[in-house]
């Protein structure tokens, strides 16, 4: 019983929750995703078999984040490296043109 209610939790939240929130409130993803997230961390507070040391260890994020963060910064730097030398007219294109705007930046006109 436990195991097909833990399934059945699965699918609904993986599966009908996610399909139903892209057909008919695509803007509404991301707040659900909070509120989701903050129901699921009250429910395992007051759960009294949770075992809320278990939850963050503190002592140990170092270690598990070292390997990914020096990936990320190895990536990084390889993909920057690799726009300068390939593209070198627009390796800051991003932060000197808004992003959040269309149209190029007047001192440097049009980029094509």
């Amino acid at each position: 019983m436990k195991q097909a209610v833990r399934c059945l939790e699965l699918l609904v939240l993986f599966g009908a929750v996610p399909a139903a929130l892209a057909v008919w409130a695509r803007g509404l993803s991301l707040p659900f995703l909070f509120v989701t997230a903050w129901v699921c961390l009250a429910v395992l507070w007051r759960d009294p078999t949770f075992q809320r040391d278990q939850l963050w260890r503190r002592e140990q994020l170092w270690t598990w984040l070292r390997g990914p963060l020096a990936l990320a910064l190895g990536v990084c730097t390889l993909l920057a490296v690799g726009l300068y030398l390939l593209e070198p007219r627009h390796f800051f294109d991003l932060p000197r043109d808004a992003p959040s705007s269309r149209e190029p930046s007047p001192s440097r006109g049009p980029r094509w």
